[in-house]
């Protein structure tokens, strides 16, 4: 069975999670899907009021999510995008917004 966008987005916040390391309040995962190269740069807040950014790498699996979301989203004629950012909250709550 397929997964959905929402497994997805899920999936890429289980990844961003874990690849931070100490406490942090805000992380944003920059999304860029060219033809052959999906690039990702991932950084992140400590606190709501960090004025001072720290940046994380996410694994192997994270690609993969980014890739399978491009495919369902942009492959399909509903959403053509290239590039994207995933914030993502330490409640959980999350936001895509794409270009």
């Amino acid at each position: 069975m397929p997964r959905t966008i929402d497994d997805i987005c899920k999936s890429i916040s289980t990844g961003i999670e874990g690849a931070i390391y100490g406490g942090w309040f805000e992380a944003c995962l920059f999304i860029e899907v060219l033809k052959d190269v999906t690039n990702l740069k991932g950084e992140y807040l400590c606190t709501a009021n960090s004025i001072t950014k720290s940046f994380f790498e996410v694994d192997n699996s994270a690609f993969d999510d980014v890739e399978e979301l491009h495919e369902i989203s942009a492959g399909n004629g509903i959403s053509k995008w290239s590039r994207a950012k995933f914030t993502l909250l330490k409640s959980g709550r999350f936001n895509i917004d794409f270009e």
